[in-house]
């Protein structure tokens, strides 16, 4: 069972503290393997009345954990005899220490993990009906009853007519491309009892229609306080014709008070009256865009404000993320030399801010297990000078 009663994944303690997971000795364990081990600490408050320790995996467990001392404790670990070779990442939390992690903290041998490993034909054309072969290795198509096949482009309709399983590494799937996919690269999911759910990212092109996007916003630049009418500009969208479109402004951090009204003049045109916060931090934000139809869009550091010129470092790349997508954990690297005076926000698609904090290295990961599948927003923030990486979280 595993020690999950008093766990507060709220996004405010996300991040890494002073306290920090140093190591777990012995760090390597057999699948089907229990296991006790000494996990080290440095800084931490082990032994507390409310504390959670775990691995991010439901196939390695914590049967029970006690601490030695306020940086030591011993751990019996439980490995699945399914797990899959590879590197396991260890969590704990209590009051005083917040939330902090260690990543790859214990190797498992186990059995060699399934993927996908060609999709052909891997391209096809919106509205098109076609077998796919999808290979694998190390998957079980034929030995896992409910085998079934999933297609990025299909979310909002079925798309797999049919599956021939031919063996347990190899199927044929009849894929019917909705006649409205956009053109682009989506991924391919098999997903079963045994296996899991296996995906190839980004596995199969669809020749398709224009994805739509903001091409301009006008006026472009406004000052704290200010009210204002803004002219969104959209190419390939559906503006009118969806009928629930919705702009959203960066710094509204999820107040709907910033957009005061909304005209749509055409499915490519829409005029809103905007109050800007005057507690705004002088900067470039994000406008976004969405509707039934076109989905979520978003065009970054097309609004400025402020009533003088963005910093003279604001065209220089400052922070990437990565992976993206991302299931786990999320990587921020911020140049080094730009580390002072910047902060970190975690938003969601609707603006509304999860969790902020300042980076106490240039190398900063957040976990986001529990973050729900979706698009999420990071912005990076230098002395009011914004950089915003949207990141896609699945599960």
């Amino acid at each position: 069972m595993k020690y999950l009663t008093t766990i507060l994944l709220s996004f405010l303690g996300l991040h890494l503290t002073a306290q920090t997971l140093v190591s777990v000795n012995p760090d390597t364990i057999n699948a089907g393997q229990t296991l006790n081990v000494t996990i080290t600490g440095s800084n931490t408050n082990f032994g507390t009345a409310s504390e959670t320790l775990d691995f991010i995996s439901s196939k390695v467990d914590i049967i029970s954990f006690s601490a030695n001392s306020a940086t030591s404790m011993t751990a019996s670990v439980l490995v699945d005899p399914n797990a899959f070779t590879g590197h396991y990442d260890l969590y704990y939390w209590n009051q005083l220490d917040g939330y902090v992690d260690l990543v790859d903290a214990i190797y498992v041998n186990g059995i060699p993990a399934p993927q996908i490993v060609s999709v052909d034909p891997d391209t096809g054309n919106a509205g098109q009906t076609l077998n796919v072969d999808i290979s694998g290795t190390n998957t079980h198509f034929t030995h896992a009853s409910g085998t079934t096949v999933e297609f990025g482009f299909g979310i909002a309709s079925s798309t797999v007519n049919s599956i021939s399983i031919t063996n347990d590494s190899f199927l044929t799937a009849n894929v019917t491309i909705p006649p409205n996919t956009f053109t682009g690269d989506y991924d391919v999911s098999i997903h079963n009892y045994i296996d899991g759910k296996v995906d190839l990212f980004d596995g199969f092109h669809v020749n398709g229609i224009q994805a739509p996007q903001i091409v301009n916003v006008n006026p472009d630049f406004g000052s704290p306080g200010q009210t204002l009418d803004v002219t969104i500009t959209g190419s390939g969208t559906h503006f009118a014709q969806a009928s629930n479109t919705v702009i959203g402004f960066e710094f509204s951090q999820g107040s709907s008070t910033v957009v005061n009204s909304t005209t749509i003049n055409s499915d490519t045109e829409v005029l809103v009256n905007i109050t800007i916060p005057s507690s705004t931090v002088f900067g470039q934000y994000y406008v976004s865009a969405s509707n039934a139809i076109d989905g979520f869009l978003i065009e970054f550091d097309r609004f400025t404000v402020g009533t003088v010129s963005v910093p003279k470092h604001s065209k220089e790349v400052l922070s990437k993320i990565y992976p993206n997508p991302a299931s786990e954990q999320l990587t921020i690297e911020i140049e080094r030399d730009q580390l002072e005076n910047t902060f970190v926000e975690l938003i969601d698609v609707q603006g509304r801010l999860i969790s902020s904090w300042r980076p106490k290295s240039h190398i900063d990961q957040l976990d986001i297990v529990e973050l729900p599948s979706g698009i999420y927003i990071i912005n990076v923030n230098k002395l009011g000078y914004i950089e915003s990486h949207k990141f896609i979280k699945r599960d």
